[in-house]
């Protein structure tokens, strides 16, 4: 006999979500719905796993601040909690962290699968932007692409991909054909 989701479609508030119990599948809280989230696949965590270590190569030395990889809740409002594949704090931020994250990470970044691509880029991209993320990045593994977004006065303004040197991250510059060719 297979589990079945329980909370799949079921309305919730972000304080309903975090006060459920865990019945082994991963969710999201969408808009008040709550929606599950498949596993990922190998080359996406692949991705992910890359773009952090690089992120924390360069900040953790720094003393900048620190990047943490999925699964971790990240509550953007009251009825939207989205599980970023990653999320960066800078150091003033990540001193307050606790095992809910309801402070604002200073940049999420999503990488984008055939199933999720248009959520990250409109509706995640429309509640990040909402909820003041500094920064949010897309990064496209089967284009070998990334999209950079910046908020300046409450929008976001999409930046030029080649070798973007990061606002949030100061210094930080990535270069994705060197990215990519890492993965090969």
């Amino acid at each position: 006999m297979h589990a079945e989701p329980r909370y799949s479609g079921l309305l919730a508030t972000a304080d309903e979500y975090f006060a459920m119990p865990d019945d082994g599948f991963r969710y999201e809280l969408t808009h008040g719905v709550l929606v599950m989230t498949p596993s990922p696949s190998y080359w996406h965590q692949e991705v992910v796993e890359m773009l952090c270590r690089l992120i924390n190569g360069f900040t953790v030395a720094r003393n900048l601040g620190k990047a943490v990889a999925a699964p971790l809740d990240v509550k953007v409002s009251s009825a939207t909690v989205y599980q970023p594949d990653i999320v960066y704090f800078s150091s003033a931020k990540s001193a307050r962290r606790r095992e809910v994250v309801d402070v604002i990470p200073d940049l999420v970044v999503e990488v984008a699968s055939p199933g999720t691509a248009l959520k990250d880029l409109q509706m995640k991209k429309a509640d990040y932007e909402a909820a003041g993320i500094r920064e949010y990045w897309i990064v496209d593994p089967d284009e070998k692409l990334f999209r950079f977004f910046v908020l300046r006065g409450g929008r976001y303004e999409e930046q030029p991909s080649d070798g973007y040197v990061s606002e949030v991250i100061k210094g930080f510059r990535v270069d994705a054909a060197a990215f990519w060719a890492s993965l090969e």
